[in-house]
């Protein structure tokens, strides 16, 4: 083979979503009439089509919208003997002189300032292997990511592969609906561990998110995701879930944050396009307390750093997404101080819209978490605020985790600034205007979100219920021992509480769940209670976590299997108290899938 470089070609399409007119640099070329894209090779012409998408020997790119141009700059190889073309490089530029390549990592965030490192997803190509036009499918992508600890110190850590260092690098995930991800985890640890993706609708078995998976210190393990529907973005997290370890590796460093973004165009006003998509504050607050421990100590984080300086726009909304990563403590809460400073409003609790966005009541400055919660704000302040993380105890220096300054006027710009520097812990934003969670900014008009297939309104009169089954957050055994469980019930991974079949409505009232929070994976609840269950359990809301206030015998939920049969684990998410064994399993029967075991792990040589 012999190496060419074939120059650029430029393609432009008009308001009515056709191309202009031929382009041709001599080498590349654009055909109006048959919409193909042709390769000049001194011994051939080769042929790659266009669908609505530039298809380049297996890599494919979507074109721009109208009016805008996109460049394509090539270098390839071409062999006239077996009248084949590959690409070896290929850059994409659109008006805004945003790139791309062929190792497109699926991220319109790229890099976020609030963490060093973002995940790498790296397209792969399903493509018919003797076809160079149709049948590519340019949806999978993979990635690596290391698990790693320091057994001296007992640390614990996610990272790029060689770039984990215990107890202080972490990895922010992004994911799109609709598209399939292969993550590989490889665990350069000293123990056991595995990869639970804290709130996603995914399967609990396969290659998915089954928790009984395991891979052993020096092996990999790779695990397949899928979000079913466009509706289903939000915050998220990542955590180990090897049982009886997953408290001393989580308190020892290894969880994460995981944000499924909004794909969907042309379908909110500029001032929320903005706002949701590239006002974005990513805040992941941890505090992790044994009192058991000797000497023990409050471990307070955000982003794992253990302070942020974060510079904005005055008067200006800003995107908070917020997670909470706490060992012990069920209720947690985020504030803002001074309370008058800045308008905060949820929109999102646990990577699900809220019914109407944004919360239409008063500015919520004093937000409750349980010790995994997420919740989405809209923020606007008029004044330095500070955002402390405590356990009720109220603001100290211990729990001021933010520093809220405010740019002076004349630094706005109509452009989006992401960062002065690398410094996750000095961040200075600059926003995307207009701005506003409003669907009308001038009448603050609030608005319906999407939600996806899987969580309609069970308090729907239409929807009926085929069964009610309590859940009981027990600290004792009915003999009178000490010792938590569920519903009298500890993990055995192989004998389920109760079954279920696929597509029931089940009506769960929980008890008991003030110091155990409940977390149900995989489906999340919808609180049917008159009046809400507490704090930010709102009545209609849905969520994968609960803790019920002092007041509230019982907390009734809704919960229907959609999608996915077999095992969806059901415990206290106080990593303590999982660990000792409240933990159990529902057996969802009668879907594809059901009983499906896991690849077992293998040698990393196999998959990197």
């Amino acid at each position: 083979m012999t190496n060419n470089k074939y120059g650029s070609l430029i393609i432009e399409k008009d308001e009515n979503n056709e191309f202009l007119d031929t382009y041709n640099d001599g080498t590349l070329q654009i055909d109006r009439e048959s919409q193909q894209l042709l390769v000049d090779d001194i011994a051939n012409t080769i042929l790659l089509v266009i669908f609505g998408v530039v298809a380049v020997v297996g890599s494919s790119y979507s074109l721009f919208g109208e009016g805008e141009t996109m460049v394509i700059s090539a270098s390839a190889s071409a062999s006239s003997t077996d009248n084949s073309v590959v690409v070896n490089e290929i850059e994409v530029v659109d008006g805004n002189n945003n790139k791309s390549d062929n190792n497109d990592n699926n991220n319109d965030h790229e890099h976020s300032p609030f963490f060093n490192v973002t995940l790498p997803w790296k397209q792969v190509q399903m493509s018919d292997s003797h076809s160079l036009s149709s049948n590519s499918m340019n949806n999978h992508y993979k990635a690596v990511i290391e698990f790693c600890s320091d057994p001296t110190q007992d640390l614990y850590g996610y990272g790029l592969l060689g770039e984990c260092i215990p107890g202080q690098t972490t990895v922010l995930i992004r994911m799109k609906p609709k598209q399939f991800y292969h993550l590989t985890l490889v665990n350069n640890g000293h123990i056991d561990t595995n990869l639970h993706t804290h709130g996603l609708h995914v399967s609990g078995v396969g290659t998915v998110d089954d928790v009984t998976r395991l891979v052993e210190p020096g092996k990999c393990i790779t695990y397949d995701y899928n979000i079913l529907d466009d509706a289903d973005v939000g915050t998220y997290w990542y955590h180990p879930h090897r049982h009886p370890l997953t408290t001393r590796s989580a308190y020892g460093g290894a969880y994460g944050m995981l944000i499924v973004d909004e794909t969907v165009n042309d379908y909110y006003p500029p001032q929320i396009e903005n706002f949701l998509k590239h006002n974005e504050v990513l805040l992941q607050f941890s505090s992790m307390f044994n009192k058991k421990l000797p000497n023990a100590t409050r471990s307070n984080k955000v982003n794992h750093q253990t302070k942020l300086d974060l510079t904005i726009q005055p008067e200006m909304y800003y995107y908070f997404r917020v997670s909470s990563v706490v060992y012990a403590e069920s209720v947690n809460y985020v504030e803002f101080i001074p309370h008058n400073a800045c308008d905060v409003r949820p929109i999102a609790y646990d990577g699900v819209y809220r019914s109407e966005i944004p919360h239409p009541g008063n500015s919520t400055n004093k937000h409750m978490m349980t010790v995994s919660s997420r919740v989405d704000l809209s923020v606007r302040c008029s004044e330095d605020a500070e955002i402390h993380f405590h356990q009720g105890a109220g603001p100290s220096d211990e729990s001021k985790m933010v520093q809220i300054h405010l740019a002076s006027s004349s630094s706005s710009s109509s452009t989006t600034i992401v960062t002065t520097n690398d410094d996750p812990t000095d961040v200075t934003l600059s926003p995307n205007f207009p701005s506003s969670p409003y669907w009308d900014m001038e009448l603050e008009t609030s608005w319906k979100p999407r939600r996806p297939y899987y969580m309609p309104n069970l308090a729907d009169p239409k929807f009926k219920v085929d069964e009610k089954w309590h859940i009981s957050m027990d600290d004792y055994f009915l003999n009178g021992t000490k010792g938590v469980s569920v519903n009298q019930v500890t993990w055995d991974p192989d004998v389920a509480i109760r079954t279920f079949d696929l597509g029931q409505l089940i009506e769960f009232p929980i008890m008991l769940s003030q110091s155990h929070p409940y977390h149900a994976h995989i489906n999340r609840m919808q609180i049917v209670e008159p009046g809400g269950c507490g704090g930010r359990f709102e009545e209609g809301e849905y969520f994968d976590t609960i803790v019920q206030s002092s007041d509230k015998k019982e907390c009734n939920v809704r919960q229907k299997f959609f999608d996915f049969a077999g095992r969806i684990v059901i415990h206290c998410h106080r990593f303590g108290h999982e660990d000792q064994g409240m933990m159990t399993w529902i057996d969802v029967l009668g879907g594809h899938g059901h009983g499906m075991s896991g690849a077992p792990q293998t040698n990393c040589s196999a998959v990197l």
